[in-house]
């Protein structure tokens, strides 16, 4: 069986309140993967390069071409990874854009892009704070 490391609940509890819950849950993340936590840097690393790609040139790329449908399913993909990563905020405004998008509302997808883009970048501080944490459990938040 996989080998299982949790945090102490002090440091789970840190980088949650330093994170905020709707920007990276890091006990519902615990919980969501079992407390394996190892698995969890390579996915997270695979989630922030794609989804920096998926948010700063696909999509873009998609609505210059009013491609409504690929950038939706851009979304889509963001929001259930978002979800997945206890990444709620990400999640939220990732399934307002795929709503948005869904119903060709120009006005909305171009509000809410650039919420998903700000969203997106708290989730990356987030994650790389956690990431960092992993990699040297003694560092200070």
């Amino acid at each position: 069986p996989p080998s299982r490391t949790r945090l102490p609940a002090s440091r789970t509890a840190a980088l949650a309140e330093a994170a905020g819950p709707e920007v990276l849950n890091v006990a519902e993340l615990a919980e969501t993967f079992l407390g394996n936590m190892e698995m969890l840097p390579p996915l997270i690393r695979r989630f922030l390069d794609r989804t920096e790609k998926q948010i700063t040139q696909d999509i873009p790329k998609q609505l210059d071409a009013k491609d409504w449908g690929s950038a939706g399913r851009e979304a889509h993909t963001i929001k259930g990874s978002a979800f997945t990563l206890a990444g709620k905020e990400l999640g939220q405004l990732a399934a307002r854009l795929e709503k948005a998008l869904n119903a060709g509302a120009e006005g909305d997808i171009h509000r809410t892009l650039p919420l998903l883009e700000t969203a997106f970048q708290r989730f990356k501080e987030a994650a790389e704070r956690f990431l960092a944490s992993r990699e040297d459990p003694a560092k200070d938040l």
